[in-house]
């Protein structure tokens, strides 16, 4: 399952640690095996913060940033007008399986799963100090990965040792026992690692109690454990670590604002201070024609007067017609930028705990916050009363609210039911099939114990 090159890499790389300007070895050795790797403290944390970098540079750029893009694609967030051959598939909902993006997001998924087994065995059998925050930081990365394998395709192999031999050719494993794991990885870890941020040298960029229990607010709502999920949000949201920012002062993605629980630190490349600005920023600021607009559909569900209108949409007037672009990204050319890619915020916890309480029958509970969230957008307080009013007026503020973040959207239209609803407006989608990208091709021919999706 897991293919030759993209196993021999992923040991140089995890063994090697070889990014200098994330973390320090002394003397890296090509030599070097996992046992020597996992024995000492400080190499064994330089294999944990290779995973982030890992994310940074296959997942959070090459990888997860143009999976996302097409999520945005699919669902009613960006249209394109790039008139690029590579997206007509997307849009029309007649996505490949030979399709790159496909193959390539599938593969890095697992290469950071592997990363993540790798640390997870290399200091079970260890007695340092940082054993159990190791074992935690890597136990979240994986239920977080398999959570975005299984939300994009579905049931998906189970890998959970980095045994070559057990690996390649496991078959597909039900989402709902992937599910399983995903939560007794993410308990796991929220008891072992650190409350704050001292191991990230005071940054928010490695996992801490409350990125888990955020993340575990998410997994509980998808999983319609509306009580657990309301506890986890609960926790996060009362800790009083955190606060929403000022969005007409304080970019949402800004490195440490108040409002970030977990982001990724930024990697420079091609000039570009993180590599997913690329998919959501303002072509035409840089000079660039109109390439991937905002759905108008989505800009209409704006009041004129939301902040979020003014501070994360850009404007722009192509002769008497008006359009606009994704901007919650506000810097784009910058080898120093002060923007890092945000995973988890705030905002979405006091949206998962109103969905959460309106689901519980607490009705009040969810309208004071869904009001939290539209005051600071500058809107006044939701007409909703009833749970079906909220439900919906829940949906259209995390639409507002996390549009083009996370696969936020297109993954809430599929796990509440109204995929159909919303999205059968476009022409050649099909519920039955398009909810589902398809297993790669590669991975099809590789393992025969694979089965395709319908419809592929």
């Amino acid at each position: 399952m897991l293919n030759n090159r993209c196993i021999i890499y992923t040991l140089f790389a995890l063994l090697i640690c070889s990014c200098e300007d994330f973390v320090e070895i002394d003397s890296p050795s090509f030599q070097l095996t996992a046992e020597q790797v996992f024995n000492d403290q400080s190499s064994a944390d330089g294999a944990v913060r290779e995973m982030y970098r890992y994310y940074m540079s296959a997942l959070g750029g090459r990888a997860d940033g143009p999976a996302m893009h097409y999520s945005t694609l699919q669902s009613d967030e960006l249209l394109d007008f790039a008139n690029n051959v590579s997206y007509i598939p997307i849009e029309n909902y007649e996505i490949l399986s030979e399709d790159f993006i496909v193959d390539l997001s599938w593969a890095a998924f697992y290469a950071l799963i592997y990363r993540a087994n790798a640390v997870i065995e290399g200091v079970s059998n260890k007695d340092y100090a940082k054993k159990g925050q190791f074992d935690g930081e890597a136990r979240f990365l994986r239920a977080w990965t398999y959570f975005k394998l299984i939300n994009l395709f579905g049931n998906v192999p189970l890998v959970t040792s980095t045994s070559v031999d057990e690996n390649i050719y496991l078959p597909r494993t039900d989402s709902q026992a992937i599910y399983e794991l995903i939560i007794s990885d993410l308990e796991i870890a929220f008891t072992n690692v650190p409350e704050d941020y001292l191991h990230a040298e005071g940054e928010k960029i490695r996992v801490n109690k409350w990125a888990v229990a955020a993340l575990l607010a998410r997994v509980y709502l998808y999983q319609r454990d509306w009580t657990a999920a309301e506890s986890y949000a609960s926790m996060v949201i009362n800790s009083t670590k955190f606060n929403l920012v000022d969005i007409s002062t304080t970019p949402i993605f800004s490195k440490n604002n108040g409002e970030a629980i977990l982001q990724f630190s930024p990697e420079v490349r091609y000039g570009m201070g993180t590599y997913r600005v690329s998919y959501f920023y303002p072509y035409t600021i840089l000079g660039a024609s109109l390439r991937f607009p905002i759905d108008p559909v989505l800009v209409a569900k704006f009041d004129d007067n939301d902040l979020r209108k003014a501070n994360w949409f850009h404007r722009v007037v192509t002769g008497n017609l008006t359009f606009y672009e994704p901007y919650k990204f506000k810097e784009y050319l910058s080898t120093n930028t002060s923007e890092a890619v945000t995973t988890l915020r705030l905002g979405e916890q006091f949206l998962i705990r109103a969905e959460a309480r309106a689901e519980l029958g607490d009705l009040i509970g969810a309208q004071a916050d869904l009001n939290v969230i539209r005051s600071r957008a500058a809107l006044a307080a939701t007409s909703a009363t009833t749970q079906t009013e909220l439900r919906l007026a829940i949906e259209d503020e995390r639409y507002r609210e996390l549009h083009t973040e996370e696969f936020h959207r297109w993954f809430d239209l599929k796990r509440t039911g109204r995929a159909e609803a919303i999205l059968g407006r476009h022409i050649g989608f099909d519920p039955a099939v398009d909810l589902l990208w398809p297993i790669p091709a590669m991975e099809m021919g590789r393992n025969p114990n694979l089965t395709q999706n319908p419809g592929y």
